[in-house]
């Protein structure tokens, strides 16, 4: 069996295989159907397409092809040395809100009205992290399968880090608190290739589910490990702001 990449942004790569694959279970006027609607999102794609064909046979048959490719995906984010170094060799951590605190108060802890919010970061974690105000994230890591959206559709993660972080900052200090988090931290994506062996098998990927988080037009996903509350380091290569893929 011959392995390929599958990258999201490069179609003219993959769309025809990917149609020869779903060819017997989606509608032949799919395109036609698709084009009247006009979604706006791929998620509004995604739903056109569920309601005129049967959503398990597709997703059975989706991961079936994925899993004989290997899967580029991306993070953006923005990391100091230390943590640069950590996600190169551990891997990306699932987000656990409570460990979060050090990293908000060293990027914060400078601001001059620093002392009238430190009693309120406690409250303000919790808003955002169990409390989920803007979505879930905790106990998650989100990457995204297109690299061209996370530098031009939606770079907030690569311009202020994470997103966890830029809404707690933005809760305690206004704009000022998440300019002091962007500014110790440098920009970075990490990009990950996963082998088809351990696309799904290391991971649940809610391909086709709802990621409450992500205000993007690309398609994303999230990860959840199984075990470990890490990304496999194996899968993991930085690249730093600048670099393109060949």
């Amino acid at each position: 069996m011959t392995i390929r990449h599958f990258e999201f942004d490069h179609l003219e790569h993959w769309k025809s295989d990917l149609s020869r694959a779903l060819g017997s279970i989606v509608p032949s006027e799919i395109a036609d159907i698709l084009r009247e609607a006009n979604p706006e999102f791929i998620s509004d794609a995604r739903d056109v397409l569920f309601d005129v064909a049967d959503r398990d046979p597709i997703t059975d048959e989706v991961i079936s092809w994925v899993e004989k490719h290997t899967v580029f995906a991306f993070h953006g984010t923005r990391l100091n040395a230390d943590e640069f170094h950590s996600v190169e060799n551990e891997g990306l951590k699932i987000l656990r809100p409570s460990e979060r605190r050090a990293r908000l108060e060293r990027a914060l802890s400078r601001h001059p009205r620093w002392d009238s919010v430190l009693g309120e970061i406690s409250s303000a974690i919790n808003r955002h992290g169990p409390g989920k105000r803007l979505g879930r994230r905790e106990g998650q890591v989100h990457l995204t399968l297109s690299r061209a959206g996370l530098t031009n559709g939606f770079p907030h993660y690569l311009n202020g880090g994470s997103e966890f972080d830029q809404n707690v900052a933005m809760d305690l200090l206004g704009a000022d608190g998440v300019k002091r988090c962007v500014c110790l931290f440098r920009k970075s994506s990490v990009f990950f290739l996963n082998p088809p062996e351990s696309a799904f098998a290391s991971a649940e990927l809610s391909f086709f589910q709802e990621v409450q988080c992500f205000d993007c037009s690309s398609a994303c996903f999230c990860v959840i490990p199984k075990s470990s509350g890490r990304t496999s380091k194996l899968s993991v290569q930085l690249l730093p702001n600048g670099t393109t893929l060949a």
